[in-house]
């Protein structure tokens, strides 16, 4: 008999199931790094394989290393959007396993993780992690292994993405490595309909009574609504919530994402009108909700969209979930009133799709292109077309230097201007486009995207109305003179000349002089550097709120230590005292 029973009880035992343990084998995508294509240091590609780094907490080459951060000049302004995340990796793995555990590695600012999601065979994708609060400026002095349990997931999957916050951070966030462990075969989930509590309560419940009491409500719906729409006195008694003024609905609404207004439609006839009045749609962010985006999506909401006029659509569509052609249907009947359009690392985006852009989107003032690699260098001269455009960010694309030439000639009202990370070489010519056609230049970013001798200083110092400039990484001549670029300098915030080995006291002290709204400055691998330029700038910049003097070997590590007593208000960045 008591074998009997042990027997029965060994066979309810689910078998165990083959884990399998794997790191990134490569990279599939990625929206910003801090490296150069060319090279591994501070590279995306450092989080192919297991660990070097973890579990020191440190800035390291080895991993890899976010662009942007809090302080860092020309990049977008994020607060005025909904989606915490910046930034994402896709990382991609030898075999699919049906995920149960996934573990993030972060060596450097941890703690600005906000969303992973996973993808399955057939193009869809699950969220497994979402943060919706991110703390204030802090880093930690530790590193972190973020550990996400992934439960009952139906699917299995090979490729992850790993979403950011980066412009939270006070500096740059670091990853060592990403770890996916699962099951090769699926899971099995049992149903909560076989549990004998739930079949006890299930039992309890008449079904008939429970859709009787649903057509009711359905049919007291109706009659409520036809109250409503003949203005009686009986409808207005029956249905006190639908008796709130448009405008007050209208203003509850406009803190939901289009996929909450999209159901919120289908609740009722009063709701479904309500919900599609023109002004819900007037901004449109999908980044928070990219993996639900498909080419059907722009074809169920496009009806709506058609007077809206921010529309963000950035990381939608990816692997083949957008086509080209869908995406081009939707913009020509939903571009007419756009002014701000942003599509960064949007791969459904090509020459043609651009065009049909440019040609539908006659008032756009901004749009954003970051990433988008399927956009022939040619196809950016049609960018040239819009009269009104202001702001336009191309960077980490094919644009090559004859095509910007046009652009600019074009474009004299342009003031924002993003191509960090294009391939450019010489930039001379450029910045002598720049000077002559777009003089009320406030923002440009040539982070990383050529060469620069001492004319383009020359050529960039009669930019006076720079309010942010960044040259970081750009190979300059011996004769580079920083002290004459910012000589007229005055309405300055932000200055990013890490790694132009040139830097010296002599320029620091200039800027000190010459930038007094100075609030960030990056001088990041300027080994000339002493503390009698830095000391100048922290006393002279009153508004300073942000220094990264790291890789400065001539600055000593008690000048540090002195200055972040002193003056705790400001981000002090060194290599050498790492705890901030």
């Amino acid at each position: 008999k008591y074998q009997i029973q042990i027997n029965e009880k060994r066979s309810n035992v689910q078998p165990r199931m083959e884990t399998k343990t794997q790191f990134v084998e490569t990279i599939a995508d990625f929206s910003d790094h801090y490296a150069e294509d060319r090279s591994y240091s501070y590279s995306v590609f450092n989080l192919i394989g297991e660990c070097r780094l973890y579990p020191k907490h440190q800035e390291s080459s080895q991993t890899f290393s976010s662009r942007h951060h809090k302080f860092t000049a020309c990049k977008h302004n994020f607060q005025k959007r909904r989606c915490l995340s910046t930034d994402f990796i896709d990382v991609k793995f030898e075999m699919p396993v049906y995920p149960i555990e996934i573990a993030v590695y972060e060596t450097y600012s941890p703690g600005y993780i906000t969303g992973i999601s996973c993808k399955h065979s057939d193009c869809t994708w699950t969220r497994v992690y979402q943060e919706l609060y991110l703390p204030s400026v802090v880093i930690e002095s530790i590193a972190r292994k973020l550990v996400v349990a992934v439960k009952n997931c139906k699917k299995s999957t090979m490729l992850l993405r790993v979403e950011f916050c980066a412009i939270q951070a006070a500096h740059f966030i670091g990853i060592d490595a990403v770890e996916l462990s699962g099951t090769i075969d699926p899971p099995s989930i049992p149903k909560l309909s076989s549990h004998p509590i739930i079949k006890k309560i299930i039992s309890l419940i008449p079904f008939r009574d429970i859709a009787r009491g649903a057509e009711e409500c359905l049919l007291q719906e109706e009659r409520e609504y036809s109250h409503l729409q003949e203005g009686t006195d009986a409808g207005q008694s029956k249905n006190l919530l639908l008796d709130l003024p448009k405008e007050l609905y209208l203003k509850i609404f406009k803190y939901l994402e289009l996929p909450d207004i999209c159901r919120l439609r289908t609740v009722s006839r009063a709701l479904y009108e309500l919900a599609s009045d023109s002004s819900l749609f007037v901004i449109v962010d999908t980044r928070s909700f990219w993996y639900k985006v498909s080419s059907d999506t722009l074809v169920n909401v496009g009806p709506l969209l058609e007077y809206t006029k921010r529309l963000d659509l950035s990381w939608c569509g990816p692997y083949g979930r957008i086509s080209p052609a869908h995406f081009t249907s939707f913009i020509r009947a939903c571009g007419c009133h756009l002014t701000h359009l942003y599509l960064e690392n949007c791969h459904f985006m090509n020459s043609d799709s651009l065009y049909w852009i440019i040609s539908s989107c006659k008032y756009l003032e901004e749009i954003s292109l970051q990433g988008c690699s399927n956009i022939d260098s040619d196809g950016f001269v049609h960018i040239s077309m819009v009269d009104r455009l202001k702001k336009l960010w191309i960077g980490r694309t094919k644009v090559k230097q004859n095509v910007l030439h046009e652009i600019l000639h074009d474009l004299p009202e342009l003031t924002h201007l993003g191509l960090g990370s294009c391939d450019l070489r010489e930039i001379n010519h450029l910045v002598a486009t720049i000077k002559e056609g777009n003089p009320g230049m406030k923002v440009l970013d040539l982070w990383r995207a050529g060469d620069l001798d001492m004319g383009a200083i020359e050529q960039l110092s009669s930019l006076t109305q720079l309010e942010e400039l960044e040259i970081g990484w750009c190979a300059c001549a011996a004769s580079v003179r920083i002290s004459q670029l910012v000589q007229s300098f005055q309405v300055l915030k932000k200055l990013g000349l890490a790694g132009l080995r040139v830097i010296s006291d002599a320029d620091l002290l200039a800027i000190a002089d010459c930038c007094p709204n100075l609030e960030s400055l990056d001088v990041t691998g300027n080994r000339e550097i002493t503390e009698i330029g830095c000391s100048r700038i922290i006393l002279n910049c009153s508004k300073l709120k942000y220094l990264d003097i790291s890789y400065c070997d001539n600055v000593g590590v008690e000048e540090i230590q002195l200055w972040r007593k002193m003056f705790p208000e400001i981000v002090i960045v060194s290599s050498k005292v790492s705890d901030l």
